[in-house]
């Protein structure tokens, strides 16, 4: 299996120097350890097999591999036979060890993983984004059975609230402009980390958003697929959207191919090579790496802004200084004056013209 591995991978990263689209490198990826899952699952005994269900998380769940990516895995139990189940998870995981993956893991009845939900945000986090791989499928079911009941309920405060303080943390430790010299292409502002937020936000709150993931498409196409689908992105912004996330797809897995491990802080000296190595010109010619960080500084923004937009109606239910619509004075136009801010009329989707934006700044500054 560990030639099998490497076999695969060196195939995906000719791929990806031949210029393959970023979505496509990361479901490669996904698939080789996908089908390395099914033939250590075919190393256990039919019995061992019948007590677990195998589940992909994090981004592995959700389709979106890069070179140095870990592998997320839990492994459910039958809640009839749990010692079987345990015996099967420790078999698995050594065969996948033994092949050289990087696997970590859980171990839970549906019962414990459910119970995830209230207490422990980074789990819940995680199994939002779980696929089934390998083994008993109506187990998995069971556990997205009762996910989906708790996402049918609404927003979630607990979770939101949770999702919405990691955002701050991130931003405070890794940036809170799109424009820093050397920024972290994850979790900077404008990075992945700032789509990731929205898809927790809507698939955990939102039954429309949780739909099964099958490791084919990445979960964040899949979620602006969404977005557009119920009418929170119109095609002009659809179209911007999902080219910045492939282009910031395309450029973590050359980080990561050229840092031979998972390293996604874009430092000067790797600005260079990563512009070289996706065709932006030779590494004496300093211009590319203007051109490039151009670019990237372009699709970040994008992303950002992105993240602004679609995570607003959900400041407006946790914040106070945005729960001021009820109050809000009018002001001028669509324009209303709440306490702590500046709110605009439930109606309207964008400011239509110039004019409108400056006085939304003059009403602001008032």
């Amino acid at each position: 299996m560990r030639l099998t591995l490497a076999d695969g991978r060196r195939e995906v990263l000719e791929a990806h120097r031949a210029g393959a689209n970023g979505f496509a490198t990361a479901v490669a990826l996904t698939r080789i350890v996908d089908r390395a899952v099914e033939t250590a699952m075919g190393t256990l005994s039919g019995q061992r097999r019948d007590a677990i269900a195998v589940m992909g998380l994090g981004g592995y769940g959700r389709a979106e591999l890069f070179p140095g990516s870990d592998i997320d895995l839990m492994v459910l139990l039958d809640p009839g036979n749990p010692s079987e189940g345990k015996e099967a998870a420790t078999a698995l995981l050594h065969v996948l060890w033994d092949a050289g993956l990087n696997v970590g893991h859980s171990v839970r009845t549906v019962e414990e993983a459910l119970a995830m939900h209230g207490t422990t945000l980074d789990a819940w986090t995680a199994m939002l984004e779980g696929r089934h791989l390998a083994g008993r499928e109506d187990i998995a079911a069971a556990l997205q059975q009762g996910q989906r009941n708790l996402v049918s309920r609404g927003i979630d405060r607990w979770f939101a609230e949770g999702v919405f303080a990691g955002i701050r943390s991130r931003q405070a430790r890794f940036g809170y402009s799109v424009k820093l010299l050397e920024p972290n292409i994850k979790k900077s502002a404008g990075g992945l980390r700032d789509l990731h937020a929205l898809f927790w936000l809507h698939r955990g709150s939102d039954a429309r958003y949780f739909a099964p993931l099958d490791g084919t498409v990445p979960a964040l196409k899949l979620f602006l697929d969404a977005v557009l689908e119920h009418g929170l992105l119109d095609q002009e912004q659809y179209a911007w959207s999902l080219q910045a996330v492939r282009f910031l797809f395309r450029v973590r897995h050359e980080m990561h191919i050229r840092r031979e491990g998972q390293h996604d802080t874009l430092e000067y000296a790797l600005q260079v090579a990563v512009a070289e190595g996706l065709g932006y010109g030779r590494e004496a010619e300093l211009r590319s790496v203007e051109v490039f960080m151009r670019d990237y500084y372009r699709h970040a923004r994008t992303v950002h802004r992105l993240s602004a937009q679609l995570a607003e109606s959900f400041r407006e239910i946790l914040e106070p200084a945005y729960r001021s619509r009820s109050t809000a004075i009018p002001a001028q136009g669509m324009f209303l004056r709440g306490p702590e801010s500046l709110c605009i009329d439930h109606g309207i989707r964008r400011l239509g013209t110039a004019t409108e934006v400056f006085e939304a700044f003059a009403h602001a500054a008032e």
